[in-house]
């Protein structure tokens, strides 16, 4: 046996910039490209089939070529605000375009060369046939389209010291699921999310002579809500039937930052 992997990177465009028009008001623009993480796998095997009192009949020659895509990240572009209500008030809005309809499947394409020469007048044994080559994998298209992504975000400076400050945030997100109704024989699950968010802030300015900026400490925690709903299949006899499908996704992180 040999096994030969070939590990490459991936790597992708992701920049923004931001512009301040007024001393309240700005205005940010964000690019992320395109990301697919490929997994190709070929095989080749040759063994020898027959019967143990007889030997080999014939050598089994099989070729196997597997394409898939583990990880898909659409292209996004995101236009984005800030405003600055009071000198301790700041809201943000945004909207993400996420190029959803440029989807790739991950199922997995499967390619076979299947070769069992028999000699003139022989057969396997107990008259089993000889196998074919197995026609290759067809992937169903998947209905699924483009995407705009509101994201809502108040932040307030709750405390105000000469060495310390601290803040209070919210946040909404409404993402409309991407996927079309799957009532053929695709079974892509996914529903419309609500997100809500809050968060709280420690800003400590110039905490040493080591470090004359400024430290912060962030903490935030996210409640994701997946609409329940149920899909109908067309056709009754379908193997999966109609399923009803819902939920909810938590997310908490902390996070440091040191400005120089």
């Amino acid at each position: 046996h040999q096994v030969v992997a070939d590990l490459k990177s991936v790597t992708y465009p992701d920049f923004g910039a931001r512009v301040e028009v007024t001393k309240n008001l700005a205005f940010a623009l964000v690019y992320r490209g395109q990301f697919g993480l490929d997994l190709n796998v070929a095989a080749n095997v040759k063994a020898g089939i027959g019967a143990a009192a007889y030997g080999d009949i014939t050598t089994l020659a099989l070729g196997l070529q597997t394409d898939t895509i583990d990880s898909f990240l659409p292209q996004q572009v995101v236009l984005g605000g800030s405003w600055k209500l009071t000198d301790d008030l700041r809201t943000n809005l945004d909207v993400t375009w996420v190029n959803w309809g440029a989807y790739v499947p991950p199922v997995t394409r499967i390619e076979t060369q299947l070769s069992v020469p028999l000699p003139p007048g022989t057969q396997l044994p107990g008259g089993v046939p000889a196998p074919t080559t197995p026609a290759p994998t067809v992937v169903t298209p998947v209905s699924i389209h483009d995407t705009f992504v509101p994201h809502l975000g108040v932040e307030w400076r709750a405390l105000a010291r000469p060495t310390w400050e601290g803040f209070v945030r919210g946040g909404y997100e409404y993402d409309r699921s991407p996927l079309g109704a799957q009532t053929g024989t695709t079974n892509y699950v996914d529903r419309d999310r609500h997100a809500v968010s809050a968060g709280l802030g420690l800003r400590l300015i110039a905490p040493g002579k080591i470090l004359p900026g400024d430290v912060r400490f962030d903490v935030h925690g996210q409640l994701s809500v997946l609409a329940t709903a149920t899909t109908t299949k067309n056709d009754p006899s379908d193997l999966v039937g109609d399923y009803t499908a819902g939920g909810h996704i938590w997310n908490v992180g902390l996070m440091a930052t040191v400005g120089f």
